[in-house]
């Protein structure tokens, strides 16, 4: 079973999402907290609650978006000003994965699943040498959260006045 850690953005990107001013409206959200039950923490922590378990929203909550919020907030489709007729991009998010090889023997000593999403150009030149590429709106965004890499991509929009 997936952890609830592994389907929510890590909370240094909801900290990021919540000074970009993104509505603090979800499901689950990180919640300060400076004990549990007799245990006091010696510094705040920040734990995952359900929506039901919040009494109030304050300054010391933070959205944990889950992978369907952040995809309701990503555009399926950006259009920027320039290079036209080039200049319309599709969301795109892909399943991969990462290896890391032993340089001695060239086994595969480490394997992970990653996320990877972009914005592609929806339309191609047909002709010449790039006829093959695809132009990207950005560097792709990734990591083994899939949460993650689509909080990565909303917060590059939102600093670069794309959504």
């Amino acid at each position: 079973m997936l952890s609830l850690e592994s389907q929510v953005c890590a909370l240094e990107y909801a900290k990021r999402l919540k000074e970009l001013n993104v509505k603090q409206d979800s499901l689950f959200y990180f919640v300060k907290a400076e004990s549990i039950g007799d245990y006091v923490f010696e510094h705040p922590v920040y734990m995952i609650a359900h929506l039901s378990q919040c009494n109030a929203i304050g300054e010391d909550f933070i959205s944990a978006f889950t992978v369907a919020e952040l995809l309701s907030f990503l555009p399926n489709r950006i259009t920027i000003k320039e290079n036209e007729p080039f200049n319309s991009f599709r969301l795109r998010i892909e399943k991969s994965f990462y290896c890391e090889q032993d340089d001695v023997n060239k086994n595969i000593i480490y394997k992970e699943d990653i996320y990877i999403c972009n914005y592609y150009c929806d339309s191609t030149e047909c002709e010449g040498e790039n006829a093959w590429m695809q132009r990207a709106l950005t560097k792709s965004m990734s990591d083994s959260n899939c949460a993650n890499a689509l909080t990565k991509m909303l917060i590059y929009l939102i600093e670069n006045n794309l959504v």
